[in-house]
């Protein structure tokens, strides 16, 4: 599936919102913030989120037991002006920030081939995009092991992900 729209993954991964994009039942203590309470997790009115249309929209955990987490994670966003499309594992990892390794590997569960699939406007997949963002070793690692041929696929200019990570300055590479 194709849209221009944010589904609820693409808006919080875009927001950073990474303690709603797991299920409470995955949330490591490292991502939850101190003083945050176990019973907030599961009010739903607390954490309503208001989309730019200004509609309330229930964070991800909500309906994680639906249809929709796994058709979120399937789901290809279209950047409007430049027409390129991102999976929300790739979107993920184009954040300038780390990502928690627990939410790579959960959305990764939702949909296995997302680390094989990449957008042809710039062939980078997952493992691109990781090196690219300067991601943690463990999750760089983790897509690695899940998808071995991407160490050598190349992306539009001809770099492989290691040349990406030396060239960004990932440590390791």
């Amino acid at each position: 599936r194709t849209t221009e729209q944010s589904t609820e993954l693409h808006a919080l991964i875009r927001r950073g919102r990474w303690d709603d994009v797991l299920p409470p039942r995955l949330y490591p203590d490292n991502i939850r913030s101190d003083d945050e309470d176990e019973d907030e997790i599961y009010d739903d009115d607390e954490h309503d989120d208001i989309d730019p249309n200004g509609q309330i929209r229930r964070p991800l955990h909500s309906y994680h037991n639906t249809k929709s987490r796994l058709r979120d994670a399937r789901t290809w966003l279209v950047h409007r002006q430049s027409k390129t499309r991102a999976l929300p594992l790739h979107l993920a990892l184009q954040q300038q920030s780390h990502v928690p390794f627990p939410v790579i590997e959960y959305i990764v569960q939702l949909f296995p081939d997302a680390v094989r699939l990449c957008d042809p406007s710039d062939s980078m997949l997952a493992l691109h995009w990781a090196a690219w963002s300067r991601q943690d070793e463990a999750v760089i690692n983790y897509l690695a092991d899940q998808y071995r041929e991407a160490a050598t696929a190349r992306d539009r200019y001809g770099r492989l992900p290691m040349h990406i990570a030396a060239e960004y300055g990932v440590c390791g590479s």
